[in-house]
């Protein structure tokens, strides 16, 4: 039989639930940084980005493509076709380009520190 466990110490259960914890604090994190730079691209304030809002993120991020690369990567996120990228399209294009998850974060910060 082992011994009792000190006093002080974590149960296994509660070392799980603190690392849930944590895993959910990470997750909701990530979550944000990703609906900020979503937010920082669209420029319009629409609730989507466009070729032209893609086009100009792309290139403060860093990301060098032809025009005709860009076409193609806005239609390949572009699952429902409707000519914009939508925020759950975004996730998987960001994803993709963990680049553009980046953009918006300088300004996130700052907004926080206000």
């Amino acid at each position: 039989k082992p011994p009792p466990a000190a006093s002080g110490s974590a149960s296994p259960e509660a070392a799980t639930a603190a690392a849930s914890r944590g895993a959910t604090a990470s997750a909701a994190a990530a979550e944000a940084r990703l609906r900020g730079a979503f937010d920082f691209m669209d420029l319009d304030g629409s609730g989507a980005i466009g070729k032209r809002e893609l086009y100009k993120a792309c290139e403060a991020a860093g990301i060098e493509k032809s025009r005709a690369e860009m076409l193609e990567l806005h239609q390949a996120a572009d699952k429902d076709g409707s000519g914009q990228i939508e925020y759950s399209e975004f996730k998987a294009l960001a994803k993709r380009l963990p680049q553009l998850a980046d953009l918006g974060v300088d300004r996130l910060s700052d907004s926080d520190s206000d």
